[in-house]
């Protein structure tokens, strides 16, 4: 059995079709994950705001209990932060 030319193209064609539509969805999804980047950022930033004014409504609480809006021991303010939160953050801010 051989193949014709005719059919050589044919299938030169429909690859090349797939390869176009396999490219626009690449296209597409990493303009999907800009945007989800970019919702990500707007979200942590939403939150720092919270934070904040978490921190001007409360701060006698922060005070009178050794803690911090978000949990942490004031004292524990100064050491590093553990992996797991620090990977966190940098992905929240990339």
């Amino acid at each position: 059995m051989t193949i014709s030319i005719e059919q050589l193209n044919d299938r030169k064609t429909k690859l090349a079709e797939d390869f176009n539509t396999v490219s626009k969805r690449i296209e597409d999804g990493e303009k999907e994950i800009e945007t989800l980047k970019n919702n990500r950022n707007a979200l942590a930033g939403a939150i720092q705001q919270v934070n904040l004014f978490l921190q001007e409504l409360q701060p006698a609480e922060v005070a009178s209990t050794g803690k911090t809006n978000s949990g942490s021991n004031k004292a524990e303010k100064g050491k590093a932060m553990p992996d797991a939160k620090q990977e966190a953050l940098n992905i929240a801010t990339s």
